[in-house]
C-alpha cells in the first residue's frame, strides 16, 4: 500500500523542498498518523457487509478488485520495464516544478 507520504517518508527527506503549505516538524508524525490510518480505513473497508457468515451475494469483492489491480500494475511494470520505459519524464525544460520553486522570504534568507 502505497500513499503519497510512504515515498517521501521513505526515500525523499534529503530532497524534499517545502511548498507553500508545510507543517514544519509535524509534518512527518502527520504523514505517518495518515499512512496507519489509511492502512486501516482500507483493511476495514474489506469486509464483509453482513453477517459472519456471507454468501456470494452480500460478499465485499474489494480483496479481488485491488488484488487484481496490483498484479496488472506489476505486469505491466515487468513487460515496460523490458522495453526500456523509464517512468514519467519532463517534456518541458526551464521551468521548476511546484515543489522547486521558493518563496519570496526564502530567497531573501539565501542571499543573506
Amino acid at each position: 500500500m502505497v500513499s503519497p507520504s510512504s515515498p517521501r517518508l521513505v526515500w525523499g527527506r534529503d530532497r524534499f523542498h517545502p511548498g507553500e503549505f508545510y507543517t514544519g516538524w509535524l509534518s512527518e508524525p502527520i504523514a505517518i498518523t495518515a499512512i496507519v490510518f489509511l492502512a486501516f480505513a482500507i483493511v476495514l473497508s474489506m469486509f464483509p457487509t453482513e453477517g459472519p457468515n456471507p454468501t456470494p451475494a452480500n460478499l465485499n469483492y474489494t480483496l479481488v478488485i485491488n488484488g487484481a489491480r496490483v498484479a496488472w500494475g506489476a505486469v505491466l511494470l515487468c513487460c515496460l520495464r523490458s522495453q526500456g520505459v523509464k517512468g514519467p519524464q519532463a517534456t518541458v525544460k526551464g521551468t521548476l516544478s511546484p515543489s522547486e520553486t521558493r518563496l519570496p522570504h526564502e530567497e531573501e534568507e539565501r542571499e543573506k
